[in-house]
């Protein structure tokens, strides 16, 4: 849930006809909680491939895409504007895992 108190991800926006806020900005250090990231089978062979190399610490890199989900990596890309990476795994209210994001380029 939004919580005006906490000043992480301040910046949001809602397009017209839609029911849920879009992150509208990222700033280092900001944190979040989705299950809406994808995955090449050539880079991951399955969710419980990702869990395994975030639990042994090889960072998972995620770039915004313009489909509006997160994009997961093994490989940094330098050039990106926007970098995430895949922190922690995590279970959404609704018993769904997800993985939890930093943002470490803004």
């Amino acid at each position: 849930m939004y919580d005006e108190s906490d000043m992480s991800l301040g910046n949001f926006k809602l397009n017209l006809g839609e029911f849920l806020p879009r992150i509208y900005r990222f700033h280092i250090g900001d944190m979040f909680d989705t299950n809406n990231f994808k995955y090449d089978d050539g880079d991951y062979a399955d969710y419980a491939a990702i869990v395994a190399a975030i639990v042994a610490g090889t960072p998972v890199y995620a770039y915004p895409s313009t489909n509006g989900q997160i994009e997961l990596e093994p490989i940094q890309n330098a050039g990106a504007a926007i970098e995430l990476q895949a922190t922690r795994v995590v279970t959404l209210p609704a018993g769904e895992f997800a993985l939890m994001f930093t943002c470490t380029k803004a």
